[in-house]
């Protein structure tokens, strides 16, 4: 009768198998971490500039609006203040009111403010050109809406047709609106702490010390229908 030979593993090799394994699961699980963290912070970057891009085009649309008022309207003729804005000095981001009629020669009320950690828009129908009571709580059914969250700063300069800056605010001799805003990352994406300093209108020295990511918008608008030449 032939002996038949029988193979298996022995303690060495199943120990050693057992060693490889581990190092390919620590080396896969440390890929994809990398991978994911990596994923986050463009993600997030992403999200900033899409923040920044979509905020300040809708308050350049609506500054680019004030004051407006359709020639066949009721109103039109009346007197108002298109643009109405609150300083919040070297220490709070600014905010603005703005009034002009929408296609449906309504006239209504658009308000741009910051409510920590979101930039919040108001739009509200007048009950009187001068749009100081309303005729309801907000156009659409909301009063206040959060447009972008992650904000950090908003200001407003307004500058005349000589290209003075007005300190005071706007007034008919208004050429242009300087806008600026800050954002910053859902999440802390920077592997160390970094010092950031911004110029943002009034708030000469802006700085932040932290692992947020964080980017500035600039642009100006010319307010086409208060501007007297």
């Amino acid at each position: 009768m032939k002996k038949k030979n029988y193979y298996a593993f022995t303690v060495v090799e199943i120990l050693i198998g057992f060693v490889v394994g581990t190092i390919m699961l620590i080396a896969l699980y440390s890929s994809y971490d990398i991978f994911t963290k990596s994923y986050v912070s463009i993600i997030d970057k992403i999200n900033v500039n899409k923040a920044l891009r979509i905020s300040m085009a809708t308050i350049v649309k609506d500054i680019r609006s004030a004051g407006y008022v359709d020639i066949n309207s009721v109103n039109y003729g009346k007197t108002f203040t298109p643009l109405t804005f609150r300083n919040g000095g070297n220490g709070s981001p600014d905010q603005i009111d703005i009034i002009y009629e929408n296609r449906f020669r309504e006239r209504i009320l658009v308000k741009y403010f910051i409510q920590a950690p979101y930039l919040m828009v108001t739009r509200r129908p007048c009950a009187n050109e001068t749009c100081t009571s309303f005729s309801g709580t907000g156009l659409y059914g909301f009063e206040n809406e959060k447009l972008f969250k992650n904000i950090e700063d908003m200001q407003f300069e307004f500058y005349d047709t000589g290209g003075k800056k007005q300190i005071s605010g706007p007034t008919i001799s208004t050429k242009y609106v300087h806008i600026t805003l800050i954002y910053r990352s859902e999440n802390e994406i920077n592997k160390t702490v970094l010092s950031k300093n911004f110029i943002s209108g009034d708030r000469t020295n802006l700085n932040f010390n932290d692992l947020y990511y964080r980017d500035i918008l600039t642009s100006s608008v010319y307010p086409r229908n208060i501007v007297k030449n």
